[in-house]
């Protein structure tokens, strides 16, 4: 199977395949992104998880996340799912689980794991 994607996100596929992790620069809008940030720190607060705790990794998942159309976008933007799809070598993915994670300062972060999955 050979699917579209361009030499920029093919590099970013390996990088990703590498050290478990990539960033997408420049795929919002800083408005995109603002709007995003506020949905996102609205559905910690709906949700139960507050402002964030200094130093600590909070995390939701589930079907609640839907609710926040500029959040849920991002988990089937075009450009993700085609690195999703080449990553995986699949042309149609699916969403298992929509998951956000907050890392509220100064929390150390997450070392490269595969959440108990190999691959």
């Amino acid at each position: 199977m050979t699917l579209d994607i361009s030499a920029e996100d093919q590099a970013l596929v390996e990088t990703i395949r590498k050290n478990g992790i990539g960033v997408l620069r420049n795929l919002l809008s800083a408005q995109e992104v603002e709007t995003v940030r506020t949905e996102f720190d609205q559905a910690h607060l709906d949700l139960g998880k507050g402002p964030g705790t200094p130093g600590v990794r909070d995390s939701l998942s589930g079907e609640a996340l839907l609710a926040y159309p500029n959040l849920a976008a991002l988990y089937s933007h075009p450009r993700i799912m085609n690195i999703i799809s080449t990553m995986l070598n699949e042309p149609m993915p699916w969403v298992w689980v929509v998951k956000t994670n907050r890392y509220t300062p100064e929390h150390i972060g997450v070392r490269k794991h595969t959440d108990g999955f190999f691959g």
